[in-house]
């Protein structure tokens, strides 16, 4: 009995004291003020499809800082582009190159599709990290 309630103690506190970070995107390179900056916080299940988390901003020229809270740690990327007709898709050329500006975490050179791997980082503590615009 005694050993029963000491494993619900010890699981209600791991739930209760869980430990949650901030990640904080700074954007740069940004070259036009026009749309909505949309900016994705992603795990592997989801990368490109389905965003742990989201946020929207209003672009400024050169950087902006956009801030993600209470997430837990593990690894993650980051991808965002930069809407400039407001539409909530990005734009793509007809053999399916992006046409409005974006990035990933880790600002990788790819030349095809990006997969998790191509922009993943691991999120231990709270964390800044930059993301350059490509246009």
């Amino acid at each position: 009995m005694r050993s029963s309630i000491l494993c619900i103690f010890v699981f209600i506190s791991s739930v209760l004291y869980a430990q949650n970070y901030t990640l904080t995107v700074k954007i740069t390179n940004i070259k036009s003020t026009e749309g909505t900056m949309m900016v994705g916080l992603y795990t592997a299940d989801g990368f490109m499809n389905k965003p742990y988390k989201g946020l929207k901003a209003s672009p400024q020229k050169g950087s902006i800082r956009c801030v993600f809270t209470d997430v837990p740690s593990g690894k993650y990327a980051v991808a965002l582009f930069q809407d400039a007709n407001n539409n909530r898709k990005q734009e793509r050329n007809f053999i399916g190159i992006p046409t409005e500006s974006w990035g990933l975490s880790t600002n990788p050179t790819i030349l095809r599709q990006p997969v998790f791997k191509d922009a993943s980082f691991d999120l231990k503590s709270n964390q800044t990290i930059e993301v350059k615009l490509k246009h």
